[in-house]
């Protein structure tokens, strides 16, 4: 199985936008992207990163001229959190990954952010996608990915 396999196969099982989950503003669309073929695959990640994307996951964004905002920031945004129990002390952080971990995480995400970019044009669309670790999916087996859409003014 390849990476191109695997996106393929994704928009073939199902794509819908949700009304659950976490509370989102209106203007922003959270679409789930299911798929039964796991994307977690030795053939798109590599064996000296499989810990880390196993503890981590995987994400991306596009459409967007800045860069993401910097972890560094999270603790400001956790008061917004509070209720729901997340502190700073429950949070799992991994390092910042080497140079050439960075490399092969980006890899590791290359084909699902090249479906997203192709789903969401980026000259029309703002995104932030993820792929919850395994050990934190919703439905264990199933694999998702998770996407944040807002559309440009």
């Amino acid at each position: 199985m390849t990476g191109r396999t695997l996106v393929r196969s994704i928009v073939v099982l199902k794509c819908y936008r949700s009304d659950t989950g976490p509370p989102v503003p209106t203007e922003i669309e959270h679409t789930l992207i299911w798929t039964r073929l796991p994307i977690y695959h030795e053939d798109l990640v590599a064996q000296s990163i499989a810990a880390r994307v196993k503890q981590d996951g995987l994400w991306g964004f596009t459409g967007s001229t800045s860069p993401p905002p910097s972890p560094s920031t999270l603790p400001s945004a956790l008061p917004a959190l509070a209720e729901w129990g997340v502190t700073m002390d429950k949070l799992t952080r991994s390092v910042p990954p080497n140079e050439e971990e960075a490399v092969l995480i980006r890899r590791a995400g290359e084909e699902v952010h090249e479906f997203i970019k192709r789903r969401w044009n980026e000259s029309e669309w703002e995104t932030a996608w993820f792929i919850n670790p395994s050990r934190i999916q919703s439905v264990p087996g199933l694999a998702h990915i998770h996407v944040f859409a807002r559309q440009k003014l």
